[in-house]
């Protein structure tokens, strides 16, 4: 007899989940839990156990889990005297974990017309800003060091447009122009029109 489809995929899924599928997969986030958790490795290697399993953590939408992992991290490398300059990895981590909480909480539950459209305003200025407001805040921390980092300073005004005070709050030095975003033709602003189907 066949096996509705329904079944069968959700069969599949249930299996893809439970193993070693690089994107789907939770195999990694239970051997990681065990292995961080394992108190015989020394700080450098409990470090990088514990910023994967945040890393994992939040793959699986486990927000609050990445967090409260980089959390009990951060204490850990206070305790041992670990400077803030060799916290870069945690800090980066976290930084996007509470890019990750601000996506949720403004993008997926008050989701309309102007989220994510690019440059963010109207709608999509965050709402919700705590999270995007912490993630600015160690954007900033990670420049102070290396001011050099495009990447960063281009989530750093990322983040300033969430909170709606881009660009005029963005430190000169970290700023990406206005001016850098213009073009030859104007072409009006999109809107998502999907989400009223939702």
């Amino acid at each position: 007899m066949r096996v509705p489809p329904l079944t069968e995929f959700s069969a599949i899924a249930d299996e893809l989940k439970a193993g070693d599928n690089p994107y789907v997969g939770r195999a990694a986030l239970r051997r990681l839990r065990v292995e961080a958790s394992d108190p015989s490795h020394d700080f450098s290697s409990t470090a990088f156990l514990r910023i994967n399993l945040a890393t994992e953590a939040l793959k699986h939408g486990r927000v609050e889990e990445s967090l409260s992992t980089l959390s009990e991290l951060e204490g850990m490398a206070h305790r041992a005297g670990i400077p803030k300059s060799m916290q870069r990895p945690l800090i980066r981590t976290r930084a996007l974990t509470y890019l990750r909480s601000a996506e949720v909480e403004n993008c997926v539950k008050l989701h309309n017309g102007d989220c994510c459209i690019f440059p963010l305003e109207g709608g999509g200025v965050h709402a919700v800003d705590d999270p995007v407001r912490l993630a600015a805040d160690d954007y900033r921390s990670l420049l102070e060091q290396d001011p050099s980092d495009l990447g960063l300073r281009w989530l750093l005004n990322l983040c300033h447009q969430a909170m709606g005070d881009w660009p005029e709050a963005v430190p000169p030095a970290l700023l990406i122009s206005p001016a850098s975003f213009a073009s030859d033709h104007e072409i009006g602003r999109f809107r998502d029109e999907s989400w009223k189907n939702a």
